[in-house]
């Protein structure tokens, strides 16, 4: 039963490592994205925003930067 608790205990602690990696590469991404995409529209204004909203891009940007720093010092590399 112990060996069972650590091993579970093990494999979320991975889960959680990964998804704080995962929060990582959505942090680069969507700035990114947003970045190049907001820098479209403004050298041909409705050529991005007719298709989707740059501000969801920032947003998930700002959501995933917010947990990427109280949660930087976690993530084993």
């Amino acid at each position: 039963s112990t060996s069972f608790g650590c091993h579970m205990l093990h494999v979320k602690c991975h889960m959680l490592n990964v998804l704080l990696q995962l929060n990582t590469e959505f942090f680069r991404i969507s700035g990114v994205l947003a970045l190049v995409l907001y820098i479209l529209e403004t050298f041909k204004e409705g050529y991005v925003s007719f298709y989707l909203n740059p501000v969801w891009f920032l947003g998930v940007f700002i959501l995933s930067g917010i947990i990427w720093l109280f949660t930087s010092e976690r993530v084993e590399k």
